[in-house]
């Protein structure tokens, strides 16, 4: 079964606000366990709670608006895609260690859902980025999140092969950039793309210094806007980015430090079969990129500073701070 990297962020985005909630709930604990298990479409998080902390777990729920029945564990359901490949992880437990505003977590899964771990590269990202995700492939989620044209689709699919790329959201509007290696892109081939029944020409180019900028205007989205694609290469690394200005900004990234950040934990880690790390934002904008229609979640999530997952084969790592 292909996994694709999207539904996986979205499964995790449910447990990150669970681990939220648990990080108030046992801050006075130095460790506790978490259990992940699933049956059919639901899933269920097991915690225990000492006594000690009974009281404070109640005061918490409240501010929740949660009911006390969480305390013998807490449901949620996917939909069918989903909960396939969730289920495919569990049972996973996680043993959770606790300081002030902070939660650092390890566990294991049951299966392997990426097969290799793979280099991590010392990248700059722009100043805006609130979300870098590090995974094998990027194709299929590129394919679901566009309304590209079949030829454009085929291009992408025949350049996004090399395995270790990376999904940047951030700025404004939250645009992503997805970031690959490619071996000879043939850019060229983009100058005779057309839409699909339709004969304008979709490619336009522009340059900047020694940066050549490959613009393509794709179908008007749902929303009735019409998208840019913005592609460009520097060294060994191709940049697609979803809008014009989402390019500008990782172009300025790699120009002028000034503008631009790196994930301290993104160096420290070096390989991983798929990591995470994201940064707290009160953008609207951001939370529907990442949370699609599990709106549910936004209060627990506003909470989050920081967060990061590691995945290594079947053991991962990770941490949380909180506001």
């Amino acid at each position: 079964m292909k996994l694709n990297p999207q539904i996986i962020l979205g499964s995790l985005i449910v447990i990150i606000a669970i681990l939220t909630l648990i990080v108030f709930t046992t801050a006075n604990r130095p460790k506790s366990n978490l259990l992940l298990t699933a049956s059919e479409n639901k899933f269920k998080i097991s915690f225990n709670i000492g006594a000690n902390n009974q009281k404070y777990f109640s005061e918490v729920l409240e501010k929740f608006s949660l009911p006390t029945t969480v305390k013998s564990g807490f449901e949620f359901q996917l939909d069918a895609t989903s909960s396939a490949r969730l289920a495919l992880i569990t049972p996973a437990e996680a043993e959770l260690n606790f300081s002030p505003n902070k939660i650092r977590y390890k566990g294991e899964i049951s299966h392997e859902l990426f097969p290799d771990e793979l280099p991590i590269e010392n990248l700059t990202f722009p100043k805006t980025t609130r979300l870098v995700v590090f995974a094998p492939n990027f194709k299929e989620f590129l394919n679901t999140k566009m309304n590209l044209p079949s030829e454009l689709t085929t291009w992408i699919n025949r350049t996004l092969i090399n395995q270790g790329q990376y999904l940047v959201v951030g700025g404004q509007d939250s645009d992503f950039t997805i970031v690959f290696k490619s071996t000879n892109p043939d850019f060229e081939s983009l100058k005779n793309l057309k839409q699909n029944g339709n004969s304008e020409p979709v490619y336009k180019e522009e340059s900047e210094e020694n940066i050549t900028l490959h613009l393509l205007n794709l179908f008007a989205d749902k929303d009735g806007k019409q998208p840019t694609l913005a592609l460009f290469q520097i060294g060994q690394f191709i940049f697609l980015n979803s809008s014009q200005s989402a390019a500008q900004e990782m172009i300025n990234a790699q120009k002028f430090p000034n503008l631009a950040i790196k994930f301290s934990a993104l160096e420290k880690t070096k390989s991983a079969s798929f990591a995470i790390y994201m940064d707290g934002s009160n953008d609207e904008n951001f939370y529907n990129f990442i949370l699609g229609r599990q709106k549910n979640y936004v209060n627990q999530l506003a909470k989050v500073k920081h967060f990061e997952f590691i995945l290594k084969g079947k053991r991962f790592s990770g941490l949380i701070n909180i506001e």
